[in-house]
């Protein structure tokens, strides 16, 4: 199956076009912003179908709703001096990772929508003068089309097809070890008291930093457990977009701390770091606390040292730069000027080690993308054989993870800088001529983007906001994992006592192999002799009879043999443990009832109950 394109997941892409969904269940969409603009949208929507949009003019009213409702798009008005914008979309998208996040302005600021794209999580930009009901209509049919894909890739990879190398980690749970050993990692933390921010301190760039939004946020999780929160007993765990929050409350402050890689193996060590650390904030400055709102001189020295034990813990020091040079990753410039091309290109291998390309030939740039793993693609508005949007496009295909910073040749020109956002591909906008020292800090903030969606599409998308990409990322990165594997098939059992058969099962008797059965017996008893070591399951597919494998199992004197076909690593990690309850089933059977073994109906119903486990676990 070819996976040039991830189209296979979908059945059909007649969504994508202008016309409105019919004969569908009522999506949930939630306007941020005034009454009219509210107003407008619903009126010039008023005839979409199936679609409910919530009001919340309070930023602090929105976010519980986001807490208790899925919405598949979530319209911010940006012209509120109540709220920053970019901050309530990043907001929005650690909630919701699969919300299509689309601003609402009554104006047109290239430079403003610039840093949307650079600084927030937004997915759309509507120009409410210049909207009308055809091309509004047009854009949320566009989004509820790409919301609708992304659940199902993440679904695909949440619930992969059945009797994939994927498949078995649902087959057997117990097999998963992915993200156990990760280590815990410190993001953030912050201090309220009486419900007002006192400090706060994050590491990374995820969190929203505003803090009176953020304890807004937090104050909204607080009242949807208020009954566990009005005993001030300290919740374990409250999980959002992948970081966890351990509360701690002590007389009326309340202690915020954020933690990412938080699971049942470390949380007991994470949770006693913590508490030294709060103990020791409130025997040193409880009382600077307590009456400023902004801690400083040696009160905000004493609390920085104090937190240098998250810093210490997490390897690296708070507020410095990752050093991003040890990953030498791939750049890639795609533009027409390759004399100016080549100056960047100089430029960032010079100062920043970096592995960089420069191309201004579009199938070159393709053949490259394919062969490579490139992390950045420094893309310019101005393409002469194919649309700059188009080729980000099919750039995203070919690599999720891949960050495209969009150069844009007039960035005076409003409709371009918008034109590039609705497309959704773009990961940061610049002018084609930025100064090196401003695109060397794009690029350094695309680099952690991409190298965190990397690690990301190790531990799986339950830790990420990311879910559509990652999702993507990981079919790329193991297109065969998420590919059926062929049926295993039960072909027989047998049973040997003193190298004699005393039992056999044989369920497909339309497809009857034929084996010597006393010689079989007799190698099944044999097969003790050569140790158990040899027949770990590391060595599964060393012993085949006829095209099917052996798997043995021996209680005292009985000498059991399973003939499985289509079997392989990973089916018989997940059998072999079915193999050893049937087994024990059996043998209850041959002590209880020595004589008439091979006509007891006992055994028939326990091997035809194994032979319906397979059925069970691994028809199609």
């Amino acid at each position: 199956m070819s996976l040039d394109s991830l189209d296979f997941l979908i059945d059909d892409f007649d969504r994508l076009d202008n016309t409105p969904p019919v004969n569908q269940e009522l999506v949930n969409m939630l306007f941020i912003g005034t009454k009219d603009t509210y107003d407008t949208i619903t009126r010039k929507l008023k005839n979409y179908p199936g679609i409910m949009i919530y009001y919340q003019e309070l930023v602090v009213d929105a976010i519980q709703m986001l807490l208790q409702n899925v919405y598949a798009i979530v319209f911010i008005e940006n012209n509120s001096e109540m709220y920053d914008s970019i901050t309530v979309s990043r907001i929005v998208r650690v909630n919701h990772p699969l919300a299509r996040i689309i601003i609402i302005s009554k104006l047109k600021n290239s430079a403003y929508i610039s840093e949307l794209v650079n600084n927030g999580s937004v997915d759309g930009f509507i120009h409410i003068k210049e909207s009308t009901r055809k091309n509004l209509s047009s854009l949320v049919t566009l989004h509820l089309a790409k919301h609708d894909i992304n659940k199902m890739i993440v679904k695909y990879i949440s619930d992969p097809p059945k009797l994939s190398k994927a498949s078995y980690l649902l087959l057997d749970p117990t097999l998963s070890f992915g993200s156990e050993n990760s280590p815990v990692k410190y993001t953030g933390i912050m201090i309220t008291y009486e419900s007002v921010p006192r400090y706060s301190l994050f590491f990374e760039e995820l969190l929203a930093k505003d803090e009176i939004l953020f304890s807004g946020y937090l104050s909204g999780i607080s009242l949807l457990g208020k009954e566990l929160f009005s005993t001030k007993e300290p919740m374990r765990e409250i999980n959002f977009g992948g970081i966890s929050v351990i509360l701690r409350f002590i007389d009326d402050f309340q202690f915020f701390i954020f933690v990412r890689n938080l699971n049942a193996q470390n949380v007991t060590d994470a949770e006693t770091l913590i508490d030294e650390t709060i103990s020791e904030i409130m025997s040193k400055i409880k009382v600077p606390l307590k009456k400023s709102r902004t801690l400083r001189d040696e009160p905000l020295e004493i609390m920085e040292k104090i937190l240098e034990k998250f810093s210490n813990a997490n390897d690296f020091t708070v507020n410095v730069l990752p050093d991003l040079i040890q990953y030498n990753e791939y750049i890639m410039i795609y533009g027409e000027n390759l004399a100016f091309q080549e100056k960047i290109k100089k430029f960032l291998e010079r100062k920043y080690n970096f592995k960089v390309f420069s191309t201004n030939d579009r199938e070159t740039c393709k053949e490259e993308l394919k062969s490579n793993d490139y992390d950045i693609l420094l893309l310019d508005s101005e393409l002469k054989e194919i649309s700059a949007i188009d080729f980000a496009e099919y750039a995203k295909e070919i690599s999720p993870h891949l960050q495209i910073i969009y150069r844009i040749k007039d960035m005076r020109s409003s409709d371009k800088v918008i034109k590039a956002l609705n497309s959704t591909n773009i990961s940061y906008l610049t002018n084609h001529r930025a100064a090196f020292k401003l695109l060397s800090k794009i690029i350094h903030s695309a680099l952690k983007k991409a190298i965190e969606i990397k690690q990301q599409t190790r531990m799986g998308i339950k830790s990420s906001h990311d879910q559509a990409i990652v999702a993507k990322s990981m079919i790329r990165a193991n297109k065969d994992k998420y590919l059926s594997e062929s049926i295993p098939e039960l072909h027989a059992i047998f049973i040997t006592k003193d190298d004699q058969l005393i039992y056999r099962y044989q369920p497909n008797r339309d497809n009857l192999l034929m084996y010597d059965h006393e010689l079989l017996g007799g190698v099944v008893a044999s097969l003790k002799s050569i140790g158990e070591e040899a027949l770990g399951e590391d060595n599964i597919g060393k012993i085949e009879v006829g095209g099917a494998h052996v798997l043995i199992q021996h209680r005292e004197d009985y000498h059991f043999g399973f003939l499985i076909k289509n079997l392989d690593k990973n089916t018989s990690v997940v059998i072999s443990k079915d193999i050893c309850e049937y087994t024990d089933g059996f043998y209850k059977i041959l002590k209880r009832y020595k004589k008439e073994t091979s006509r007891n109906p006992r055994f028939a119903k326990q091997a035809d109950n194994f032979h319906k486990f397979f059925k069970d676990k691994f028809t199609l």
